[in-house]
């Protein structure tokens, strides 16, 4: 089972203690089979790292890394806060997420951008304020005893996601600039912004 744990641009510090808490109450049975991938804090990593460690578990612990991409895509599970760009990315590649929305956030913003992956069964919701380590435990118990839980979710969440999305902004900006409508050029197999070459694969479904 592999696990990764994005804590957002600043790496959340409560993240830090609460997930190793949470997988060190796991099943022996459990944690034998689990490597981990952990962003933090640079200030946590070692704590953290060390933590794993006592507890026999594979861990990948950093501050930042250009190969995020590359984790995301490898992992199993997802426990992460839930920025736009995370949710985006989630979709995108297809990754089943416990989502812990960042209790700060302006209008409670990652609590409305969590619901979108929630809503379609693409990930799980656990709000901070009611979550503690025995709880985390529980909910990851239940996922990892259950993979087909995980495999639909992934389904589900791939179903949100936007490849496209680069592209069709693009689009849009220059149909601003140009004053020529996007969509035309998207009906007629034609990006605007590269030149009106064709390119069947930009149109977008109805």
């Amino acid at each position: 089972i592999r696990l990764l744990v994005m804590g957002g641009s600043q790496g959340a510090s409560v993240f830090s203690t609460l997930v190793p808490d949470a997988i060190s109450l796991l099943p022996k049975s459990l944690k034998s089979h689990m490597s981990i991938s952990q962003h933090c804090r640079e200030g946590d990593v070692d704590k953290v790292k060390e933590r794993y460690l006592k507890d026999g578990i594979e861990a990948d612990v950093f501050a930042f890394g250009p190969d995020i991409s590359v984790k995301l895509g490898l992992t199993h599970l997802v426990i992460s806060r839930a920025g736009a760009s995370t949710i985006a990315e989630l979709g995108v590649c297809g990754r089943p997420a416990i989502l812990i929305p960042l209790p700060s956030a302006l209008d409670d913003h990652q609590t409305a951008n969590a619901n979108l992956l929630v809503d379609v069964g693409g990930g799980w919701l656990m709000p901070e304020a009611e979550l503690d380590a025995p709880a985390l435990t529980n909910h990851l118990v239940d996922l990892f005893e259950q993979p087909d839980q995980m495999g639909l979710a992934a389904l589900m969440a791939r179903k949100t996601g936007r490849p496209e999305a680069g592209s069709l902004l693009a689009d849009m900006i220059e149909e601003l600039i140009s004053g020529t409508p996007a969509s035309d050029a998207l009906d007629a197999g034609e990006s605007p912004h590269s030149g009106d070459r064709p390119n069947p694969e930009r149109r977008v479904a109805a």
